[in-house]
């Protein structure tokens, strides 16, 4: 099935209902066969770090590899799913609406800004890798992930932190012994689905509004280029974001 890498209900890590998941990441390197199934990622001499890339949730699809751009050797592999992964996007889902009913959508909105704000930081300072994973998945120039995707990404989070605790409502002009007005309420688990362009710009861009508001997000980067998001849900709950509130779906091309 299509395999969820997310933050579990049951879990304090960056993995779906308790499991450690998050594949093998390599830059300049390779990934090579390994024990139990698992690769073993190298370094860009060929020699093995003696780290396996985990892979759960792949029981049905298996994993790709995506990268390997010629500029800079670099290679990721995920998890692949198929068509018949509506099982495990049921159970995000569900994980994310847990998450949203005891933590998020109750959350004071200052409080929620400031896990975007430590996020924006985050990624900030993770610039230079960042970018290394965006130009290995897309081919765009190195200069530009640096220069512009990434801290856009940052200012994206930075952007709608600021407004969390400004969202308000509306009190209407209404005939005699009425009473009318607006109230802006969270509506629970936003699926943000990602071109393969400017993935971690997408990041921002969708995340950084529905989490804002209260909402649990779930990316679904394109095959091509889901490292940067991957990414993005692992320094989420690095920063402290809730189980369940960013989570992460891979599949395969």
């Amino acid at each position: 099935g299509s395999p969820t890498l997310g933050c579990g209900e049951e879990s304090s890590g960056f993995a779906l209902l308790g499991q450690e998941a998050f594949a093998g990441f390599a830059i300049d390197g390779a990934v090579e066969g390994g024990e139990d199934g698992f690769p073993v990622l190298s370094d860009d001499q060929g020699r093995s770090t003696g780290e396996f890339a985990e892979l759960f949730g792949a029981d049905d699809g298996g994993v790709f590899a995506v990268g390997g751009d010629r500029a800079v050797s670099a290679v990721l592999v995920v998890a692949a799913g198929d068509a018949a992964g509506a099982e495990e996007v049921d159970l995000a889902v569900a994980t994310a609406r847990r998450a949203f009913e005891k933590h998020w959508a109750p959350m004071d909105p200052t409080a929620r800004a400031a896990l975007l704000y430590k996020l924006a930081d985050r990624i900030d300072e993770r610039t230079e890798e960042l970018g290394r994973m965006e130009t290995c998945d897309m081919g765009k120039p190195y200069s530009q992930a640096v220069g512009g995707d990434v801290p856009g990404a940052a200012a994206f989070f930075r952007y709608f932190a600021g407004l969390a605790d400004k969202l308000e409502g509306e009190t209407l002009i209404t005939p005699a012994n009425t009473f009318g007005y607006t109230l802006r309420e969270p509506q629970g688990v936003v699926a943000a689905i990602m071109p393969w362009n400017f993935p971690i710009c997408m990041c921002g861009i969708k995340g950084g509004p529905a989490l804002a508001a209260g909402n649990c997000i779930i990316f679904k980067p394109a095959s091509s280029s889901p490292s940067t998001a991957l990414e993005v849900g692992r320094l989420a709950q690095e920063v402290g974001f809730p189980p369940g509130v960013v989570q992460v779906i891979t599949g395969a091309p």
